[in-house]
């Protein structure tokens, strides 16, 4: 009887396991966000139609799996979109690629220092992107002023971003040494 039980309760555990881990659904892509790509995002502007659906799938697919969190600013649909291209354009070429060394972003409004301070009184708040390590494992920290910077200025070609999904590429393999040995 005994045996029953434990068994019955492990097939329900299993179950909810399957149900909680299964992906989450994709939502319509908002037509809005077309616009805002083709007038923000030069990489998905010089797409062929077909690579842009597919560049949109994708997005909403990452958007879907990671979690977005602003400190003391709010998370527009901008930051979404500009997030999201950023982590698709280093691996556009691969399909159904998945970050799976990153469960969240967190967004702050500026620049911040290695405590992770942004106070406007501490002068050495210098960092605009950082991949997390320690107890901020799995997660990415950006600024929003950096954000939009990369995206807005079409000359340096310097995008804050793009770069911290690089070195999670990178960090693959456990180590953010410059070689990614997954590729």
């Amino acid at each position: 009887m005994i045996y029953t039980i434990i068994f019955i309760a492990l097939v329900i555990l299993v179950i909810y396991a399957f149900y909680v881990m299964r992906p989450k659904k994709i939502e319509m892509f908002p037509k809005h966000w077309h616009d805002l790509l083709v007038k923000n995002v030069l990489f998905y502007k010089n797409l062929s139609e077909a690579d842009q659906v597919i560049f949109r799938k994708r997005m909403l697919l990452f958007l879907g799996e990671i979690n977005i969190d602003g400190v003391n600013t709010i998370i527009e649909d901008l930051d979404k979109i500009l997030i999201a291209s950023s982590a698709i354009i280093p691996v556009f070429g691969f399909s159904n690629w998945s970050y799976n060394n990153l469960s969240g972003i967190i967004v702050y409004p500026d620049t911040f220092n290695a405590d992770l301070q942004f106070s406007d009184k501490d002068e050495n708040k210098k960092i605009l992107g950082m991949v997390g390590t320690g107890r901020f494992e799995k997660q990415m920290i950006l600024s929003k002023k950096a954000i939009r910077l990369a995206f807005s200025n079409k000359t340096d070609k310097h995008n804050t971003p793009v770069h911290e999904f690089v070195h999670l590429l990178d960090k693959m393999d456990g180590e953010t040494d410059g070689m990614p040995e997954f590729f």
